[in-house]
């Protein structure tokens, strides 16, 4: 029917990192970064994001999915939102989703052009350990949350990057863990959620695993051969 049943990890992470303070309209945090392994819902859970804040934000709010190419914005997260836009009779055209209320779901690619000068309430990054150009600094610097929308929001979801790459995922990354995570790390270990890799820095929180969080993640045959198809380096990244 277009809805996601969320995972123990999945719901104890995005209760916390996307609660709202009603006296200001405001998010405690306006970036999340959230990295985990393959097969992790990453993309599913980006849509959903997208779609549950589509569905509560004002009327004629602008979000914006961005990825590595136009193909993969379309093709991953887009895909997604679409599919609960259907079931939920939403206006669905070539250029993206449309709510009764006004409200446009749409996608983009790195171009850094095209994203000038937008009001964004909510940026969605997928797979940002692809963002490797100045074109795509350019455009993560213009699509940052905006002031003049005080509930503006960033989300980005992604594997790890390659080290030495994509110097943007990097800064977030050191910005974001802790130093149980990386000695370079500045962020802080969150009391109420002391058992998951999650780390507060200002505005930034980050959710930054390195192991299994989903039941369907639980097999350890699948591992054993991945382990046979990978490069050691592969296999550790996803």
């Amino acid at each position: 029917r277009g809805w996601l049943d969320l995972q123990p990890v999945h719901e104890r992470v995005l209760s916390y990192a996307l609660r709202f303070n009603q006296d200001t309209g405001t998010f405690y945090f306006d970036t999340i970064l959230f990295s985990a392994i393959k097969k992790s819902a990453k993309t599913t859970l980006a849509a959903s994001v997208a779609c549950w804040f589509a569905e509560n934000c004002p009327d004629n709010s602008e979000i914006f999915v961005i990825a590595n190419s136009r193909e993969q914005a379309e093709g991953r997260v887009m895909k997604d939102i679409r599919f609960h836009a259907e079931k939920r009779g939403y206006k669905v055209t070539v250029d993206g989703v449309t709510l009764p209320n006004g409200t446009e779901i749409k996608s983009m690619s790195t171009s850094y052009a095209s994203s000038a000068g937008s009001r964004h309430s909510l940026v969605l990054w997928d797979e940002l350990w692809g963002a490797v150009t100045e074109s795509d600094r350019r455009v993560f610097e213009e699509m940052t949350p905006i002031p003049t929308i005080p509930h503006s929001l960033r989300f980005i979801s992604t594997y790890a990057g390659f080290y030495g790459e994509s110097e943007l995922l990097w800064e977030l990354y050191l910005n974001g863990v802790g130093k149980d995570e990386h000695e370079e790390g500045r962020g802080k270990r969150i009391p109420e959620l002391r058992d998951l890799p999650c780390w507060v820095n200002g505005k930034q929180f980050t959710f930054w695993s390195h192991e299994p969080i989903a039941e369907w993640q639980f097999d350890p045959e699948y591992y054993q051969n991945q382990r046979l198809t990978l490069r050691p380096e592969a296999y550790l990244r996803l």
